[in-house]
């Protein structure tokens, strides 16, 4: 799983616009001090002013958290293994994507263990092994999905009660993913289309396809000769890679080379784009080495020969010029 240095991860507030054509200041001021909005040919442009030194809004995370999960000592509920994702059901209580057990492991609002739903199998409710994500689905509904098992996808009521399974549908050589659902029942995909690209697909709530949105690169990528023959795709360090999600009724899909998004109506035509201006910063031999460490760091079960190898890989790993104009929407 790929991780970011907390330090240099930048955040973008993106923020809905509104307004008459024209090249002119929003009246209303939700784009903030200095930001240019205009239509052209039906796509609203909104052009954000970098934001003035001592600006940046003064948030703070408090002290304390109001729950704790997880623990590297002690009761077996709380030993949480790659828990992807977690949501909230509206009475409070937290449902965490436990991809070791293949769980849904639901917790009260302070953190207390209540109970496991799914589990590892095949049967109704179960996961195959590869339990990635629990999201919010219709009502108070929760949706679960299982990336080993064909991308299926299982909704669970509020009291656990497993309610249905479904996949997505496939093309010949496309095998998407799922990035993000509504609670509405709409499905936002990934699929595959060859090195460092990817198909960005909007799905029906039985997983049938509605549109797409075209192909976008996934991630820098770079090539490289496998020890055991032939040729394979790793990410550049620092690289860019490819945000997307819902936005209101809109899709975004960004690359983070460059401060933009784009966001396509639900009849996938690009309907808005907004930018900052952003200065981007380069990176350094200090960039490098804190990289190879960082990676190496994933893996602390690792002999001292696999270490060596690894470090040999990491090292000779391309880096990007600069790093990229911010990591997620």
């Amino acid at each position: 799983m790929k991780k970011l240095d907390r330090v240099r991860k930048l955040f973008l507030l993106a923020f809905l616009t509104m307004g008459a054509p024209g090249c002119r200041q929003d009246p209303q001021g939700m784009e903030g001090p200095g930001a240019q909005v205009r239509d052209s040919a039906g796509i609203r442009i909104v052009e954000n002013a970098s934001p003035a030194v001592g600006s940046r809004l003064d948030w703070r995370i408090g002290p304390e958290p109001s729950a704790s999960i997880g623990v590297r000592e002690g009761e077996e509920p709380y030993m949480l293994h790659n828990a992807f994702g977690a949501t909230r059901l509206s009475d409070g209580r937290i449902v965490v994507a436990n991809h070791g057990s293949s769980e849904l492991r639901v917790f009260d609002g302070f953190g207390t263990h209540l109970v496991n739903w799914g589990g590892r199998g095949e049967g109704p409710g179960e996961f195959s092994g590869d339990l990635r994500q629990v999201r919010p689905w219709a009502g108070d509904s929760i949706i679960a999905w299982d990336l080993r098992f064909e991308e299926g996808l299982s909704v669970f009521d509020a009291d656990g009660k497993f309610g249905r399974s479904f996949f997505l549908a496939r093309e010949p050589g496309r095998f998407p993913s799922p990035v993000a659902v509504r609670t509405g029942g709409t499905i936002l995909t990934n699929a595959w289309a060859g090195s460092g690209e990817g198909v960005v697909e909007i799905r029906n709530g039985d997983g049938t396809l509605a549109l797409s949105l075209g192909t976008f690169p996934s991630a820098e990528v770079y090539e490289y000769e496998r020890p055991e023959g032939g040729r394979g795709t790793r990410d550049v360090a620092y690289g860019f890679v490819r945000a997307a999600g819902f936005w209101g009724d809109l899709v975004f899909v960004a690359l983070t080379n460059r401060y933009e998004i784009r966001a396509f109506g639900a009849d996938g035509k690009l309907a808005r784009i907004v930018r900052r201006d952003h200065a981007p910063r380069a990176t350094t031999q200090a960039d490098v080495d804190y990289y190879v460490e960082s990676q190496l760091s994933y893996y602390p079960d690792f002999s001292a020969d696999e270490v060596a190898r690894n470090r040999q890989v990491f090292e000779s790993t391309p880096l990007a010029k600069t790093f990229p104009a911010f990591s997620e929407v």
